[in-house]
């Protein structure tokens, strides 16, 4: 059986290859950027290329890189939906590939709209792979989302008139689109398709967590209750480095640009310039997922509100926690048997050594190769090539596909500066604003 390495350095197993060469297939993928061409993190900071949130890339590529089949001609589609744009896609595409994530939620219902909008129009298969509901991690109430329930119908509705089902991240998603009338034949549990791109993941047997452990930290600026956890573990372990996901943090860590709504999270929460993490240089952002996973092979233990955060750590074979806040984070984390707790449950002064002793990952690896099969016979069904297929160029798509990755990511992190690197990127900062301007005048002037 062929192997493909992930960026852990482990392998990955694919299925056997066959000799027949398909025919060119065009894709439309939708994600907000296309990692296979470079792009620095200014420019990502300045055009939000990761739609606020830097986990969105990590599940963008996963798709991509498992649909690069020989012979496809793959573009990927960062523009919003535009239900204008619909007769040029039916034109130029046989296939139009959505990878989404927590995209049933009120405040997602215009996009959520335009994407039907769009779809209705399309007469190309369309698929999603992977989608999910937002409600409490509680109690999973349903009537949170009885606002928008006749926009979730017209989406599943356009979506099923052009596939043979609906991609679903976890079982709490799947209950939801059942109680709304939505067979079984048309919905498949799938999970996050970020865990299936290098096939069937191991992680290792780290040990134990000392004061001297590489620590690294993910959470959820809009969470008070992560800023005492933040604090408690910073201090224990001195080598903690915190990795933040969100567009306004990659700003400051940039330039020093302090975030408009600073005052509304507590002070214990690494969000500010002056703030601890950020302060002493231990903050690392990354808007490149592979750099990410690559850099995460070389820390011991990852924990943190952040799912994609953690899932970045398992894709690189090193233990995760998660500390889970509602039912999205929540429902990855059950189907995929990752260790969590959830957030109530979790002490103000909680130790990580305690969450990594706690982390057991026998059901996640014992039931991987059902789910990992579940997501391949999904694909299947909805007409999509993937990489474990067994065609014959596999092992040489995987490879260009990962040196296209190579050549154009970010080779390091966007990291933290202290206070005269801080005064250095507001320079920075205050130079940049003043170019926008003068150009914006010199256009106006045409």
């Amino acid at each position: 059986m062929p192997v493909t390495s992930g960026p852990g350095g482990f392998e990955a197993s694919g299925l056997d290859q066959q000799a027949s060469s398909p025919k060119p297939l065009r894709i439309l993928l939708g994600a907000r950027r296309d990692l296979t061409k470079h792009v620095s993190p200014a420019a990502v900071a300045q055009k939000n290329l990761i739609r606020s949130n830097s986990g969105n890339t990590i599940f963008g590529h996963a798709v991509h890189r498992v649909v690069s089949t020989e012979g496809a001609q793959i573009r990927v589609d960062a523009a919003e939906a535009n239900v204008t744009r619909a007769e040029e896609i039916n034109e130029r595409f046989d296939q139009y590939i959505i990878p989404l994530a927590n995209a049933f939620r009120p405040s997602f219902v215009q996009p959520l709209d335009h994407y039907s909008a769009l779809i209705e129009k399309l007469r190309i298969p369309v698929v999603i792979v992977g989608i999910g509901v937002q409600m409490n991690a509680e109690s999973n109430d349903p009537e949170r989302l009885d606002p928008v329930r006749a926009n979730i119908d017209r989406f599943m509705r356009a979506v099923l008139k052009r596939s043979a089902s609906v991609g679903v991240r976890g079982e709490t998603t799947y209950n939801y689109l059942r109680s709304i009338g939505y067979s079984d034949d048309e919905l498949t549990v799938i999970g996050c398709p970020s865990l299936f791109q290098y096939g069937q993941l191991k992680i290792r047997d780290f040990g134990e967590v000392t004061t001297e452990s590489l620590v690294t930290l993910n959470l959820s600026p809009y969470l008070p209750k992560m800023g005492p956890i933040s604090a408690a573990n910073t201090v224990r372990y001195p080598r903690l480095r915190y990795v933040p996901q969100d567009i306004l943090t990659l700003r400051t860590v940039l330039y020093g640009e302090e975030p408009p709504d600073a005052d509304q999270h507590g002070t214990q929460i690494p969000y500010r310039s002056e703030d601890f993490l950020l302060r002493e240089g231990r903050t690392d952002f990354f808007v490149d997922p592979t750099t990410w996973t690559k850099w995460l092979a070389t820390r011991d233990f990852s924990f943190g509100s952040r799912i994609h955060g953690n899932i970045a750590s398992l894709l690189a074979g090193t233990p995760a926690f998660v500390i889970a806040h509602d039912s999205r984070t929540r429902e990855l984390a059950d189907y995929h048997e990752i260790p969590y707790r959830l957030l109530k449950n979790v002490p103000d002064d909680v130790d990580a050594r305690e969450l990594f002793a706690e982390a057991d990952f026998t059901g996640f690896h014992a039931n991987q190769q059902q789910r990992f099969d579940s997501y391949l016979q999904f694909l299947e069904r909805n007409n999509i090539r993937h990489i474990f297929s067994g065609r014959q160029a596999d092992a040489d798509s995987v490879a260009a596909f990962d040196a296209k990755i190579e050549a154009a990511r970010n080779k390091r992190p966007t990291t933290s500066a202290g206070p005269m690197g801080i005064k250095v990127r507001r320079q920075r900062l205050r130079t940049r604003r003043a170019g926008s301007a003068l150009l914006q005048k010199a256009r106006s002037k045409r």
